[in-house]
């Protein structure tokens, strides 16, 4: 597994990945991406996995993530695993799952 110099790792992208893509265009009425994530069947079982998200600095804990999870939920089937989350990604979930109580 290759590293760049910021300490990223990146395995061969699965040709199964799907990503899922945010635009928004309140800034000045152009559309301009501000946020993606990568889901990608994983593991013996195949279970599809979220492996990466990012969203632009500007556009974090504004609750992009939060209105769309359910998206992801419905069409990979529940409780989707995540890939080495971040101490701020284990916060979201857990918000998520408080929610969900």
């Amino acid at each position: 597994m290759p590293f760049d110099s910021c300490g990223y790792s990146a395995d061969d992208p699965s040709p199964d990945a799907e990503v899922w893509l945010w635009a928004s265009s309140h800034w000045d009425g152009r559309t301009y991406a501000i946020g993606f994530c990568i889901l990608a069947p994983m593991g013996d079982e195949r279970r599809w996995t979220l492996t990466r998200v990012w969203f632009h600095p500007f556009e974090r804990r504004r609750g992009n993530l939060s209105s769309a999870w359910h998206f992801p939920q419905e069409r990979y089937g529940g409780n989707i695993p995540v890939d080495g989350p971040s101490i701020a990604m284990e916060a979201f979930l857990a918000a998520q799952t408080s929610v969900a109580r």
